[in-house]
């Protein structure tokens, strides 16, 4: 026992060296790699980022964000709709198919739509490294870590290339900026402008605080397949950490005296911030004098690729001079992702008034001007029907979908299936000639809309209806006169479309109301300040045939839940020649089934 206490110094001696080299590491921490200076000459995949630069960003405005996380700091960057079977334009997804729907508000985690470096919150520890280019670019995104899985993997990617839209109503955006002192990070990738907390927008009642604002050359989403040169982001958040994202399309043109004020003061190396005192700026300067924007729910444009993001794409592009998108450019180099899938979104939207979006064939196609025209596309006739999937890249599910529809309703499995609720009630309407159906859009944005069903205890909430001369749908061989389509969208964004098939028999009364007011014109509206119920329209009967299926137009996207009434109702045929005179053929031929099943509900048989 002596000999050990006359060690005992020793040891203790020895414990305290230890502990202090031990502190001494732990305190410098953190990531030992040198901050890259952003040479646009280097190759941006060999660059060093730091952890924070590759995913997440603080929502805290005070923070210097992260590099990577543009989209993050307010959450993700967003998701969609557009299309025939659009939620509101027609039936489906979101590109361009009748069957779409519109498209919701997200929430997001981190990204470069991030909160404040970018679109999202700041992470702790070193992130995985990611680029726009080289091993590290989007296409191996989903593969770098498990965090950023969903950039492979998601359903509501964004960036999207806007074509279809479903119209006529857009996101209500109450704008409320002021100016704050310029702060301008360089995070490796992007340039982005933090913002002071004091600002907002307000999206249907909901408010959300700008966090920041940056930018991306080339444009990440596209307008009818056509990039600009440049797009800027404005992130924010609201209360519930939910993300919406305002993007602008940068066109050249004359010279901005807004970004004129950023070029001055840009950072050239990553993770350099500029603050510079005695300059306020505001970010009214970034908005076009038109306020229509194209909304979607979709996603963080860069890792971790969160959805859920409340995209609000403005239709109008401001310009900015040669020399200026140049400057942005030569820091930063190409920052932009490539447009994404569609799947069943929609893109909900008004053309603005300049036309630019103007309507070209109906079902809300739309296109960006003279130069930049959407894919057009008709039933019969040069681009008909069978040439939609050699129209377009986003049309070839038309021709190589497993999972298409129109189908001939044949040999149905019997099935006891779980009740289809229908929850509609009278709401006010707008009444659309689309250049392909007629089509009558509720104010999903607002109280007083259709109402919804419930299938298989969730809830779809109605957004459009819209018609087919003849019908589209086939029972046995046999077609009808004509098809009614109710487009839904769930909260997630998926679509289920009611099919409603109409016979030749008696006047249907209950559409006499929405009748009297066809608009003849293609591209025109009509705004009856009407009540319509269109319960007054389903048969008593409500069993259904169900399948999995598409929306029957371009871009003919797939996951779409039909649900097909079994028992028709009666329409008189002097109802049905008036729709035919104005809109003509419309329906798409039966599509084979390859495989599918279709259920017919005998759950009351």
């Amino acid at each position: 026992m002596h000999h050990v206490s006359r060690l005992k110094p020793a040891a203790l001696f020895i414990l305290f060296a230890f502990l202090f080299a031990f502190l001494g590491v732990s305190c410098v921490g953190g990531s030992d790699e040198p901050s890259a200076s952003h040479d646009a000459g280097n190759d941006r995949s060999s660059r060093p980022a730091r952890a924070r630069a590759s995913g997440t960003e603080s929502t805290s405005h005070g923070s210097s964000r992260t590099s990577g996380d543009h989209e993050a700091a307010a959450g993700g960057h967003e998701s969609a709709s557009a299309g025939h079977e659009s939620a509101s334009a027609g039936h489906g997804k979101t590109d361009t198919g009748h069957e779409t729907a519109s498209a919701g508000h997200g929430t997001a985690d981190t990204g470069h739509e991030t909160a404040s470096a970018g679109h999202g919150a700041q992470s702790q520890g070193e992130a995985p490294h990611w680029a726009y280019a080289g091993d590290l670019a989007p296409s191996h995104w989903g593969d770098l870590a498990d965090q950023f899985a969903v950039c492979a993997s998601g359903a509501s990617q964004s960036p999207i290339n806007i074509s279809n839209t479903i119209d006529p109503n857009p996101a209500n955006i109450d704008f409320n900026y002021h100016g704050v002192p310029l702060s301008i990070l360089n995070n490796g990738h992007t340039l982005q402008v933090n913002y002071a907390p004091g600002s907002s927008i307000t999206i249907d009642l909901q408010q959300y605080e700008l966090l920041q604002f940056h930018f991306h050359t080339p444009s990440e989403h596209q307008l009818a397949a056509h990039n600009f040169p440049m797009e800027g982001h404005l992130v924010h958040k609201n209360s519930h950490d939910q993300l919406a994202v305002v993007g602008v399309f940068i066109e050249e043109g004359h010279e901005n005296p807004f970004f004129q004020t950023l070029v001055e003061h840009l950072p050239s190396h990553a993770d350099q911030e500029n603050t510079v005192a005695g300059i306020m700026v505001n970010a009214q300067g970034l908005l076009p004098p038109d306020p229509a924007v194209y909304n979607y729910s979709g996603s963080l444009t860069n890792p971790p690729c969160s959805e859920g993001v409340n995209w609000n794409v403005m239709s109008t592009p401001i310009q900015a001079s040669a020399d200026q998108i140049a400057a942005f450019a030569g820091i930063m180099g190409p920052n932009n992702r490539p447009v994404q899938p569609m799947h069943s979104r929609l893109v909900s939207g008004q053309p603005n008034e300049g036309g630019r979006m103007a309507v070209d064939s109906g079902h809300g196609t739309a296109s960006p001007s003279q130069e930049h025209v959407a894919p057009h596309w008709e039933y019969e006739g040069g681009p008909g029907q069978r040439l939609w999937g050699e129209l377009s890249a986003d049309f070839t599910a038309c021709v190589d979908g497993s999972a298409q529809s129109p189908i001939n309703v044949a040999n149905a499995i019997p099935t006891p299936l779980r009740n289809l609720d229908f929850n509609y009630h009278p709401a006010q309407l707008t009444i659309v000639n689309n250049g392909h159906t007629i089509q009558g859009s509720y104010g999903q944005r607002h109280q007083g809309d259709g109402g919804s069903i419930t299938v298989d205890g969730t809830e779809y909430r109605l957004l459009q209806f819209h018609f087919h001369w003849p019908s589209e749908h086939m029972v046995n061989g046999r077609q009808f006169l004509m098809e009614l389509h109710l487009v839904h969208q769930n909260e997630h964004g998926g679509l289920g479309v009611v099919g409603v098939l109409l016979e030749r028999g008696e006047y249907n009364r209950g559409l006499e109301p929405f009748w009297a007011n066809l608009p003849v014109t293609p591209g025109s509206t009509k705004d009856p300040k009407m009540f319509f119920d269109i319960n007054t329209v389903l048969p008593a009967d409500q069993r259904t045939f169900r399948y999995p299926g598409s929306l029957t137009t371009p871009p003919c996207s797939e996951d779409v839940k039909w649900l097909l009434l079994r028992t028709p109702v009666e329409i008189a045929s002097s109802q049905a020649e008036m729709f035919r005179s104005i809109i003509g053929y419309n329906a798409r031929y039966v599509q084979p089934l390859h495989g599918r099943e279709v259920l017919e509900d005998s759950s009351m048989d």
